[in-house]
């Protein structure tokens, strides 16, 4: 089973009246969304199912990054990813129904969530981090997603999109 773990790019703040959740991408963030997506194609890395928080910035991440993977069988768009911890993120993980799938989140919960999922974390200074836009690929043991997925995946590979510029 395989897992893609993205942070959502880079949101706006030019509008400070607007809710936490309605924030859209910044201009930076949308290029970031499509490098992301042109990376995971050139890789292979490509999902048959996403499971993505409901905000706005998460849902425009997964569009740019849908313009450069194409349509996949199943868009999962989740209330509860929306600033989720590890422990809710790992519900939804168990949810899955493909592989590859991706979970599309927030920071904290998204890089601990990474951090958590990975028996060892990929040799890269921005992991513990997570920045906006980093992408985990992470193979899991077992066969079925319902079983626990700490400390059992094998990172394939990470990027963040300064690096895909």
């Amino acid at each position: 089973m395989r897992l893609i773990v993205v942070r959502h790019a880079k949101s706006s703040w030019s509008s400070p009246m607007l809710r936490d959740h309605d924030r859209p991408l910044s201009g930076r963030g949308t290029r970031s969304a499509r490098n992301i997506g042109n990376w995971l194609a050139a890789n292979g890395y490509i999902p048959r199912q996403v499971l993505c928080s409901s905000s706005r910035r998460t849902r425009e991440t997964w569009s740019g990054i849908m313009q450069q993977v194409g349509q996949v069988e199943h868009v999962d768009i989740l209330p509860q990813l929306y600033h989720a911890g590890r422990e809710e993120m790992e519900r939804v993980a168990r949810m899955a129904r493909f592989s590859p799938a991706m979970i599309i989140g927030h920071n904290p919960g998204i890089a601990d969530f990474a951090n958590w999922i990975c028996r060892e974390p990929p040799m890269h200074a921005d992991f513990f981090r997570y920045p906006t836009g980093a992408t985990l690929v992470c193979d899991m043991e077992g066969k079925e997603w319902r079983r626990s997925i700490s400390a059992s995946g094998a990172a394939v590979a990470f990027t963040i999109p300064r690096e895909l510029e």
